[in-house]
């Protein structure tokens, strides 16, 4: 029988809340308890024939769970203890410095053209974090809600109510929200009556078409601060030619492209200027390839 020690952690620090679900190769599913701590972590051990097992984190009778993560047993071994954290796919097998973590969140921004938001709210399902009413946080013009999200999330359900008794619906239907994969804040403005909504692009790598560079630029923070006009002007770098970009008002982004590239790797830079002050800024991805076709 293989060994086999699992470490898991939370960042909202309410592991011993989930379970581990087991299944495998000739392996029935079964959920485990996590019944001791390991410091930050809770642990729980089990033992198996097999060298390779599958696990899901979940909560409850799957309330919410995570990804599929695979655990093996190290060649010429017979046991192994791995380390699991809320919302990151790896599996790892010493220990992990857990870093400062701020939870992806979707801002609702609601528009009611009498401005009369006494006792709505938002029901929300499938979110991986908070279900079911959800207050607007801030109430003006129009009315913000502020949607704490699972990190693995990639879309949940949602209607606007009044009251807690459903006194009204504003659009009857189940409508999703799409959560950005790139980003820590998805943006999306709702008005009533109106079942389509906007949802601000998310950020995203450079488009690559037919010699054809189309660039994106957004500044996390100042995104957050719904302060992206703030930027004086923005080019991008690259082949040792800068580009204006264009600011676009809705999508709080700045982009351009660049057209009739030969296809080679290009490296690329951002000079964002704020306040009459040029920063150069490298983006995550700094090199590509051209697809002409």
């Amino acid at each position: 029988m293989n060994k086999y020690t699992i470490n898991y952690y939370r960042h909202d620090g309410q592991a011993s809340n989930w379970q581990a679900w087991i299944f495998g190769d000739a392996l029935n599913g079964a959920a485990y308890d996590f019944d001791a701590n390991n410091g930050d972590f809770v642990q729980l051990t089990q033992h198996f024939v097999q060298d390779e097992i599958k696990v899901i984190t979940r909560l409850g009778e799957w309330e919410r769970q995570e990804m599929d993560r695979v655990i093996q047993i190290p060649q010429g071994e017979s046991q192994v203890e791995v380390w699991l954290v809320e919302g990151d796919e790896e599996v790892y097998y010493n220990e992990p410095k857990i870093e400062t973590y701020t939870p992806p969140t979707v801002r609702f921004i609601y528009d009611r053209k009498n401005k009369d938001y006494d006792d709505w709210n938002l029901w929300v399902w499938n979110t991986g974090a908070k279900d079911d009413q959800i207050d607007f946080d801030e109430i003006g013009d129009v009315a913000i809600a502020n949607i704490e999200v699972g990190p693995s999330i990639k879309r949940f359900g949602f209607k606007l109510r009044k009251g807690q008794n459903w006194d009204q619906v504003d659009v009857d239907k189940d409508r999703e929200i799409n959560v950005s994969p790139t980003e820590k804040l998805t943006k999306v403005f709702v008005k009533e009556g109106k079942f389509e909504f906007q949802t601000i692009p998310f950020a995203s790598a450079p488009s690559v078409k037919e010699g054809d560079i189309t660039f994106f630029y957004r500044d996390a923070n100042l995104y957050a601060k719904d302060a992206m006009d703030t930027i004086d002007s923005v080019q991008v770098k690259i082949d040792g030619k800068t580009h204006n970009m264009t600011y676009e008002t809705e999508n709080e982004r700045f982009t351009t492209t660049v057209s009739s590239l030969e296809e080679k790797t290009y490296e690329y830079t951002y000079l964002v200027t704020i306040d009459g002050k040029t920063t150069e800024v490298s983006d995550r991805i700094i090199s590509m390839k051209t697809e002409n076709r």
